[in-house]
């Protein structure tokens, strides 16, 4: 049924609304400024907190994290409400928790265990391959998966070996069709395009 013309227009400027308010909202966490290093003036020390430039006024990133935080939490209790439990919003606890101190992130902990190795990022590198490797050898491969991969591996040389069998067509000649004009999608490229004329000279 078609919209009565005020029914449109009302509509229209609704549309028209939101969409300012989305305009704005953008606006108003739009960073203005590539981040510059704060001073938190805690005792004397500048730790050097990272921040924008938002309406006019330098905000530190920790406070944006603080605000966005504060916008989840509805959102996480929609979640746990919908799919049941307390997950969510335990994510966002923790989300705070680490916005507060850093020193548990993933990163603050890898930073720490790189004191153990010169501070050395390949050296911890290393030293987490080995430790992995060692974890995996340590487990138990029973006699009955060990047998189990030695039937893969021989029904794959198997089906290996008809594929070959199977094959009569010339290796060199499958590689020119493999990278063939037709092949690669070029055959009307070189039918369209033009071929630039040959003198006389060039020809004889």
């Amino acid at each position: 049924m078609a919209l009565r013309p005020a029914e449109g227009r009302r509509r229209a400027r609704g549309a028209a609304d939101d969409q300012t308010r989305i305009e704005e909202d953008v606006a108003r966490r739009q960073v203005h400024v590539a981040f510059q290093p704060l001073d938190d003036g805690l005792d004397g020390q500048s730790r050097r907190l990272f921040g924008i430039l938002r309406d006019g006024r330098q905000v530190a990133l920790t406070d944006c994290g603080a605000e966005l935080l504060e916008e989840f939490v509805a959102v996480a209790g929609a979640l746990d409400a919908a799919h049941g439990g307390t997950k969510h919003a335990e994510a966002v606890q923790a989300a705070r928790a680490a916005l507060g101190d850093p020193s548990v992130l993933p990163s603050a902990r890898v930073l720490e265990a790189m004191k153990a190795h010169g501070n050395s990022f390949v050296g911890f590198v290393r030293a987490q391959s080995e430790q992995t490797r060692e974890t995996l050898l340590a487990l138990p491969f029973p006699a009955e998966q060990q047998a189990q991969f030695e039937r893969m591996t021989q029904t794959s040389i198997e089906a290996q070996e008809r594929i070959e069998a199977s094959d009569t067509m010339p290796f060199e000649i499958y590689r020119e069709q493999y990278v063939s004009p037709t092949r690669l999608g070029f055959k009307n490229h070189w039918a369209e395009t033009p071929q630039a004329p040959v003198s006389q000279r060039a020809a004889l």
